[in-house]
């Protein structure tokens, strides 16, 4: 199997992981269908919740998804609405994608939107490789070489770390009393490119020190933010096990709720699903932080008084 190297000059902020073990910082059911951001040179998550009873109908719901780009223009999609799929069928863990001759015509270029489907559909449970045919016979690359089963691993990704910046936002963080007595609120205006979601730039800005007097560090720097999408109001961040560190007597879950008040900052952000990596589901652990939150400023300290009423 040929590996494709795609050479994208524009440095993306990208999920961790691109195959199945994506599906495993989300709740059963759903997936992220990677569409392309407004340049077509990088990958968008989007979180996706499957239905379809079988194999072949998971695969239809993840093409459909990739037909639609976002209304609000944050992301394209990576097929037109007028390729058709002729059939799908499923093999020992290899699923066989039967395209019209429409699928010759695709706008962006065609390793993207190949690779936006691979990765994208390699998180069904049991699937393990794609295979695309166009009318019956095997794909093939510019050369005529059949390109045969792909996965995740098929597509080698080069980014260039050019992420200027290009628009400003102020933005309303939330950091952890040193006291353990509640949340500060920090204003702070900030530069980012817009390729990166306003989520994530939030999710940086908390991982620097504070500047308020009597805040304390959200979280170390190392700990590591292992996926971040965004779908029906509902933020979902999934971090690494460092995160749990965090959690203490004195602290309670003030850092999971300076995370959830920041980020329900965003107005298309109502909610946050927070998952950490080998955190045990036991709910009853006082340093279990997994779950969904809502955004709950009864908890947050102003400078004069204690307690904002």
């Amino acid at each position: 199997m040929k590996k494709i190297l795609l050479f994208i000059p524009l440095f993306i902020l990208l999920l961790t992981g691109c195959s199945a073990d994506d599906s495993g910082t989300l709740p059963e059911g759903k997936i992220y269908a990677y569409e392309l951001n407004t340049e077509g040179n990088g990958f968008v998550p989007i979180v996706m919740e499957l239905t379809g009873e079988d194999t072949e109908m998971k695969v239809k719901e993840v093409i459909s998804v990739l037909q639609k780009s976002s209304e609000e223009g944050d992301y394209r999609a990576p097929l037109s609405n007028d390729i058709y799929i002729r059939s799908v069928r499923e093999n020992e863990g290899t699923v066989i994608i039967d395209f019209d001759s429409s699928y010759e015509k695709i706008s962006c270029k065609e390793p993207m939107a190949r690779a936006a489907i691979v990765r994208s559909v390699c998180q069904i449970e049991g699937v393990n490789s794609v295979n695309f045919m166009i009318e019956g016979k095997p794909l093939t690359d510019s050369s005529g070489n059949v390109i045969g089963d792909m996965n995740s691993k098929t597509f080698i990704y080069d980014f260039e770390e050019r992420n200027t910046p290009n628009q400003e936002a102020d933005l309303v963080l939330y950091y952890p009393a040193s006291d353990g007595s509640g949340l500060y609120k920090e204003e702070r205006h900030v530069e980012y490119n817009t390729n990166t979601p306003i989520g994530r730039v939030v999710l940086s800005e908390l991982k620097k020190a504070p500047e308020t007097e009597g805040a304390a560090a959200l979280f170390p720097t190392d700990v590591n933010i292992t996926s971040f999408a965004v779908s029906d109001g509902i933020c979902f961040v999934s971090f690494d096990s460092g995160f749990s560190s965090q959690i203490s007597e004195s602290s309670g879950k003030l850092p999971v709720m300076a995370v959830v008040d920041s980020l329900t900052e965003i107005s298309s952000i109502k909610k946050v699903m927070i998952t950490v990596t080998g955190e045990n589901e036991n709910e009853d652990d006082p340093t279990h932080v997994g779950g969904l939150y809502e955004k709950d400023l009864s908890i947050v300290l102003n400078m004069e008084e204690e307690v904002i009423e």
